[in-house]
Order: C-alpha cells, then sequence, then structure tokens
C-alpha cells in the first residue's frame, strides 16, 4: 500500500512538471488597462496550448505570454488553461478600477530648470509599485499649457510624442521664474487597447 502511495505521488509529480501553468499571476486585474498573463510552458508544445474566460478580451502576444482587457468591475472571472483540449489549471479573477497613474517627466520632479530645459526628458507613466502584470503603454500625445507668476496663461500647446518639443522648450526660457508648466490631456496607445486619454495631469514650476 505505502509503495502504491508513492508511486501515485511520483506520478502526479511527473504530470504537472510536464504541463503547462499560469506563472506569476496574481487574483486582481484591472479595468481598461492590458493584464498580462504569463504562461509556464514546461517544454510542451504551444500549439495545443489555449486559454479561454468568461469575461473580457483575451489577446495573444507571443507563445508564452497573453493580455486580457476588461470594461467593468466583476468579482468573479474564470480563466481557464487548456492543454491539447483539457483543462490544466482554472484561475479565479476578480476586475477591479486602478487608481489614476502618476505622470513623470524623466530628470524632473516638482521643478523644471529653464537653464537646462534642453535636456527635458521624456514623460512616462507609472503606476504604484504593487499594481504590476499590466502592459506597457506609449504616450502617443499631450497638451501643454504654461501660466506665469500670477496665473496668467502665456502659452499654450498640442504636442505630439512623448517629449516637450522646441516650441515649449523655447517659451519655457523666456518665461519668468516661478511660472507654471501644466501637461494635461495625455493620450496613450497599447497594441490591443488602441488611443486611451489618461485622467491625470503634471503641473511644474519653472525654476532658474
Amino acid at each position: 500500500m505505502h509503495s502504491f502511495l508513492l508511486l501515485l505521488q511520483c506520478t502526479v509529480a511527473i504530470m504537472l512538471a510536464t504541463i503547462p501553468s499560469f506563472k506569476n499571476m496574481g487574483d486582481e486585474i484591472y479595468i481598461g488597462v492590458d493584464n498580462i498573463l504569463q504562461i509556464d510552458l514546461n517544454d510542451c508544445d504551444p500549439n495545443d496550448i489555449n486559454i479561454k474566460t468568461t469575461s473580457g478580451s483575451l489577446i495573444k502576444r507571443n507563445d508564452s505570454t497573453y493580455s486580457i482587457v476588461v470594461q467593468i468591475p466583476e468579482d468573479e472571472i474564470k480563466v481557464k488553461l487548456y492543454y491539447k483540449k483539457i483543462v490544466c489549471q482554472i484561475k479565479t479573477l476578480k476586475a477591479e478600477r486602478l487608481p489614476n497613474p502618476q505622470i513623470k517627466m524623466e530628470g524632473s520632479s516638482t521643478t523644471f530648470s529653464k537653464s537646462s530645459a534642453n535636456q527635458s526628458g521624456k514623460l512616462s507613466i507609472e503606476y504604484p509599485a504593487k499594481y504590476t502584470n499590466i502592459g506597457k503603454s506609449n504616450i502617443i500625445s499631450f497638451n501643454v499649457s504654461i501660466q506665469d507668476p500670477s496665473g496668467r496663461p502665456v502659452f499654450s500647446t498640442y504636442t505630439r510624442g512623448d517629449a516637450l518639443d522646441n516650441n515649449t522648450i523655447n517659451m519655457i526660457k523666456k518665461v519668468q521664474v516661478g511660472s507654471k508648466l501644466l501637461i494635461n490631456n495625455i493620450i496613450t496607445q497599447s497594441a490591443s487597447l488602441g488611443a486611451t486619454q489618461v485622467p491625470t495631469s503634471l503641473n511644474i514650476s519653472i525654476i532658474e
């Protein structure tokens, strides 16, 4: 009897080691973003692997990476991993809203120096560290405005790309110290979501 149980345990262990499984997958996914699903192939043929979900849209990125996009909060979403048309793992997920991300400018925090305006960095989107497995989105456009120290608007422009253009940089060099640089109406692009507006802004003080 003991030998049989030992043989059974070994057989199960071997089977588990030779089927695909979800990799580093938590219990939550987030609304309106690419949620990355990684698969440990365990040397299995990717052509024999499939994933199905009870809600949302699935996008295959490569043999071991998928993303799932959901649009509404849900308490229970079943994601099933199939190998050779047999279910080998089921994961239950909860879909929640993300907090608004932060917009960061490379090399700047709350101030922007007129003297180093030519070295202004690129803009990027950052979520709190605990929100993992979120696909990358690229900033493709944003609005820029500048107010003088009294709050009077002195400049406004629409910018394509993820960095300040030459017109904005030249204006920053001319305005008074204490003026404010405001970046908003930020549009991002991802492979599965297309163009999306990010509901946040960046306010920076201009210094010498």
